[in-house]
């Protein structure tokens, strides 16, 4: 089974590549066509910092001010990513506009959105830390030599190459008030919680790895239509178009194979957004496409038309297909990652914590992003979101660890020439 920990290094970032600080930082801190940041606006824009700073308590316990911050951060860039890939709407500046007003009811802007997720997060990780301490587990002492390690490169080398002191590196890139020793105790909580994690999974494994063979790396295998018409963006009429014209080309397919046909017209003629066909892994794409292709009853040659949050698809089941991304051991951490997701989500709806702040965000309402969360990271990570300052600390050290992450929120559909969106 793959190291939790292996798989989160691998998350998308770079700080010095981040498109609010231009292109990439070269070694001598300087750009082509920008200087290099100077400080953390430089580094964020200018509405990240409005939501830092907040303290938060967890059982009677104060979470120190840097290490919400950590986590908001950190939800920020990875916001930030979507929206660079145009599923969020972006600032000038290129990050995530968090005053734009939400799709759904659900939240009023991706402001709240973003408090939402980040409180999920910090509570996750809280939760975890718990448990493990009650077990007994501890870091292993080449796990504190290894962050000394990532400090001493980021002093020596990092700093210098910044032009800067260690502090105000720290800061521009880590949070206001951020130190050495409170970013040590943020990292010494994420190995913890990845130790518990870990053991986790292997227990699991201890447990139920009798029950996985390869043929449960299987999962069904969809032929689609995409007739665009967004969820909290077209309006009635431009959803009703885009429903009558699923409705017709299901109408004239006989069978799935007529499918690919149909749908080369479509998007020839601009009524059809996408078209192809796709393996659907569990948590990875929007719930109701995958809910239509997992269903039990589901048989070959089965054709419909579904909503799923981007608009209306023509579905054809086409049986199943191997994963090519996941064996029987991934699945099987998958599972136990699941699990564990459902059992922290279960303390948290339950009230079986304390956790909140007394200076209120200005949040609509909240839905159970958790669940979200969880679900769709289950493969990476049950802290809830993938850690990207710290692997950034990480690949500026001397750690080597390789793996593969994948993102949440995966689109249910892949594009016309077979590239899958995310």
């Amino acid at each position: 089974m793959k190291k939790i920990s292996a798989l989160i290094l691998t998350a998308v970032f770079a700080l010095t590549m981040f498109s609010g600080c231009g292109q990439k930082i070269t070694e001598s801190g300087a750009n082509a066509s920008k200087p290099a940041p100077q400080s953390f606006k430089d580094v964020y824009g200018d509405q990240l910092n409005s939501y830092l700073n907040h303290q938060y308590y967890f059982d009677g316990q104060e979470v120190p001010k840097q290490e919400s911050n950590f986590y908001f951060i950190n939800s920020f860039l990875e916001l930030t990513d979507y929206a660079k890939m145009g599923y969020y709407p972006q600032t000038s500046e290129g990050v995530i506009d968090l005053e734009a007003p939400y799709p759904t009811e659900d939240y009023k802007t991706y402001g709240d959105y973003l408090v939402a997720y980040s409180e999920n997060s910090i509570a996750s990780a809280y939760i975890i830390e718990q448990r493990a301490k009650a077990e007994g587990i501890t870091l292993p002492e080449e796990t504190y030599n290894a962050i000394e390690e990532m400090f001493a490169d980021l002093r020596n080398n990092k700093a210098p190459e910044a032009n800067m002191p260690f502090d105000k590196y720290l800061q521009m890139y880590y949070g206001p008030g951020v130190t050495e020793a409170s970013f040590k105790a943020i990292l010494e909580r994420y190995y913890l919680t990845d130790a518990y994690t870990s053991q986790y999974c292997e227990k699991f494994a201890s447990l139920h790895g009798d029950e996985y063979d390869n043929e449960q790396a299987m999962v069904p295998n969809i032929r689609y239509v995409l007739f665009e018409a967004r969820e909290g963006v077209a309006t009635e009429a431009e959803k009703d178009a885009a429903q009558k014209a699923a409705r017709e080309m299901m109408a004239a397919c006989k069978t799935v194979d007529d499918i690919p046909a149909l749908a080369e017209a479509g998007l020839a003629s601009g009524i059809v957004k996408e078209s192809n066909d796709i393996a659907v892994p569990k948590g990875q794409m929007v719930p109701d496409f995958e809910a239509w292709a997992w269903d039990e009853s589901r048989a070959y040659g089965d054709i419909d038309v579904i909503y799923a949050t981007y608009g209306y698809f023509v579905v054809g089941y086409l049986g199943t297909v191997a994963d090519e991304n996941n064996s029987a051991a991934d699945l099987m951490m998958q599972d136990a990652m699941s699990e564990l997701g459902d059992s922290v989500m279960t303390e948290i709806n339950t009230g079986t914590h304390d956790f909140h702040t007394n200076q209120k965000y200005k949040v609509t309402s909240k839905t159970d992003i958790l669940v979200a969360v969880f679900i769709s990271l289950a493969a990476v990570c049950i802290v809830a979101v993938i850690v990207i300052l710290i692997n950034h600390t990480i690949k500026n050290g001397k750690a080597d660890n390789k793996g593969s992450s994948r993102k949440d929120k995966t689109k249910a559909s892949g594009s016309k020439n077979g590239k899958g969106k995310k």
